[in-house]
């Protein structure tokens, strides 16, 4: 009846789910494996007698007697995942009988275990007697961990430098008097905090529960990603799809600020109908650390800006082809090291990492529309809603859960990283097919416009001229250069 209740959860009655608080899923460092069987091993003891935290495409040989009074006729070995290990050894030759009258024991065998994917998996291993009958039984757990953690904290450890390069090119570029001016009126940071902090976690709650219903550690995965915005993509997508970017800074800031509140209070709130452990905590100095990641980089882009113009506008110059280069990174190097997501993802999980950020862009423009902002505005706070922190939820998981359950649980938030951009590359490979056409029309038609960096006046095709405004525009930031063009004719 509970499942059947949980699966009809939306976000439309989310707050009677909140009152009625139906049973929790207890998710513990031991009880965390819900497909295994009690630890007792009845009359089969095992040599080791668990296999936990052991690495993938690796090979175990395990031993096993019983002292069962009945002659051991057959020997059955099944494991309750054939895709996290295999059993191999385990045919008729593989366990004999035992004669010694100085030992209990009257049986006894071995077979080897080899390992093949992330995740838990039990071996049950049942005796018969010549008249098929069960005579004895036992159980051994096991879990099995990703094989490439180097990799792993090599591409994070790439990543934040990378990062922080760009936010100093991204400081040595946004425009303070914009920001001053964000700050005094301050509708799009506030619009999109509403969208962040209200709307997606909701959105990641009920979609948690209508997609996992049978995965308490999925739908906390995917619960998570909907309470962690801000990430720092969102502000190189924001620059390449001409949306914003003083504004999708200030919002990415503003956001990471907000995790301290608002992600405690979503997981204290929405948490327990999902995870009942006191040991699930958020970690507030990686939160610190994410922060001050953002935060130092930027500010030194903004003193270059000030003290060393020259090498500001050649870090600017800079900025769309490293924003470029951030984003292969990731889906090359990245997807290598956390190729583990590719044997275990399933249909349910590419769907929910789609979902998630289509429906936060959806949701980003329908309220920016509505309020009538600018089309910069409307792509900024469509993007910072839409793209998550993915290292936010991942420190969470991996801080909180005992491994393997963190990086099962962290399927979802990377498989949200893997498909977050792929509505932003159709859009932006669009965008500029759009660009290159109107451009050959342009030019076809002989009204192309031609401007200087500096700001001075040049010919057009048609022999008018335009002047450059040195000042930006205050409604367009610094990344929609057209809007600072004056069509006064010279």
């Amino acid at each position: 009846m509970e499942g059947a209740m949980r699966r009809t959860v939306s976000v439309a009655v989310l707050l009677l789910v909140l009152c009625t608080r139906p049973n929790k899923a207890q998710i513990t460092s031991s009880s965390i494996n819900n497909t295994a069987a009690t630890a007792e091993a009845m009359n089969i003891m095992f040599t080791p007698p668990e296999l936990i935290k052991i690495p993938a495409e690796s090979e175990y040989v395990v031993n096993w007697t019983t002292t069962v009074q009945e002659e051991v006729h057959a020997v059955e070995i099944t494991v309750t995942d054939p895709g996290v290990l295999k059993v191999t050894g385990s045919g008729p030759r593989s366990w004999w009988l035992v004669v010694s009258p100085s030992s209990n024991v009257t049986a006894a065998g071995t077979f080897n275990i080899t390992t093949l994917l992330l995740g838990y998996s039990n071996v049950t291993l049942t005796l018969y007697n010549e008249k098929e009958q069960i005579i004895g039984n036992g159980t051994m757990r096991t879990s099995v961990l990703n094989k490439d953690q180097i990799l792993n904290k090599i591409f994070s450890a790439s990543l934040g430098v990378l990062i922080g390069l760009i936010y100093v090119n991204m400081g040595a570029t946004i425009n303070l008097d914009v920001i001053k001016e964000i700050a005094k009126k301050p509708i799009g940071p506030v619009v999109g905090l509403v969208c962040q902090y209200g709307g997606m976690p909701l959105i990641a709650f009920g979609l948690s529960q209508v997609i996992f219903s049978d995965s308490p550690l999925l739908q906390l995965g995917m619960f998570l990603s909907g309470t962690c915005p801000g990430g720092g993509a969102s502000n190189m997508w924001t620059h390449l799809l001409g949306g914003r970017l003083d504004l999708s800074i200030m919002m990415t800031f503003t956001s990471t600020m907000f995790a301290f509140i608002s992600v405690p209070a979503w997981v204290l709130l929405l948490g327990p109908l999902i995870v009942d452990d006191s040991n699930f905590q958020i970690p507030f100095v990686k939160i610190v650390i994410i922060v001050v990641t953002l935060v130092v980089p930027c500010f030194v882009g903004i003193l270059i800006q000030k003290f060393l113009p020259k090498v500001a506008a050649f870090l600017k110059k800079l900025l769309t082809p490293f924003s470029i280069f951030n984003i292969l990174y990731i889906l090359t190097f990245g997807l290598y090291a956390n190729r583990y997501i590719f044997y275990v993802i399933d249909a349910r999980i590419i769907l929910a990492g789609l979902a998630l950020p289509v429906i936060g862009y959806l949701l980003g423009i329908v309220v920016s529309m509505l309020l009538r902002l600018d089309r910069p505005d409307v792509i900024a706070i469509s993007i910072e809603t839409g793209i998550q922190n993915a290292a936010i939820a991942l420190f969470i998981l991996n801080a909180t859960l005992e491994a393997p359950a963190g990086q099962l649980a962290a399927v979802v938030p990377a498989a949200s990283v893997i498909m977050t951009p792929v509505p932003l590359v159709i859009a932006y490979i669009v965008k500029t097919i759009y660009g290159k056409v109107q451009s050959r029309r342009n030019k076809g038609d002989g009204t192309e416009v031609a401007v200087e960096r500096g700001g001075n006046a040049e010919k057009t095709a048609n022999g008018s001229s335009i002047q450059m405004n040195n000042s930006l525009n205050k409604s367009a930031g610094i990344d929609n250069p057209a809007a600072d063009l004056s069509d006064r004719a010279i």
